[in-house]
This record gives C-alpha cells, structure tokens and sequence, in this order.
C-alpha cells in the first residue's frame, strides 16, 4: 500500500456545490489540513460535504454546515480532519458569496 502527500483542494469556492476532489476508485484519501480563508470584506458562509461514490452531497453526508466566516477571518476546519475520502468518493464545497471563500487543504492517498 503506497501513501503518497497530496493536495486535495485549492482555490475560490464557488456558489453552487462542487467536487473539489475525487478519489481515484483504488484509492482512499485522509484529509492531514484544511483551511478556509475569507479574503473579502463581508461575512460569508460555506459547507463542506465528504459524497460516497456514486452520491450526490446532502444532509446524510454534510459534514460542516452554513459556517459563517467574517470578513479576512481563516478557519481551520476541525471538523473534516482525519476524515476519509473512500475509492470513488468527492469532497464538495459551496460558499454563500462569489469570489470571497478559498480553500486550501491536503491529506494522503493510500492504495488500497
């Protein structure tokens, strides 16, 4: 089983719910770091969903929900750390507000 360092999500949230990352089906990825940062200047709420394959995110696999962030405030998302990303499996994010959330999150890939 091979455990390769990898960055799972970087860049602005979008407004709608988007895959940020997809495990490849032989693999299982656990999330080591996850920040969302705030860049703009009024509050803004984003929530983070871990999707099983083949699932779409809902209320049976959100994980953070409408955590609001003020303006210029970084968030170390606690809640998502050590967590797994099954073979196949998406991390989902949306963000209340264009152009105002960034991630920036990383784990390892173990082969499985």
């Amino acid at each position: 089983m091979a455990l390769t360092p990898k960055r799972i999500a970087g860049g602005e949230i979008d407004t709608v719910a988007t895959a940020y990352y997809t495990a490849a089906p032989s693999t299982r990825t656990r999330i080591d770091a996850f920040t969302i940062i705030n860049h703009s200047a009024g509050a803004a709420l984003f929530s983070l969903w871990l999707v099983s394959s083949g699932g779409l995110p809902d209320d049976t696999n959100i994980v953070v929900k409408d955590h609001s962030l003020a303006a210029n405030e970084s968030y170390v998302v606690i809640e998502a750390l050590g967590q797994w990303i099954e073979g196949a499996g998406a991390l989902y994010l949306i963000s209340s507000v264009a152009n105002a959330l960034t991630v920036t999150a990383s784990g390892i890939e173990q082969s499985v």
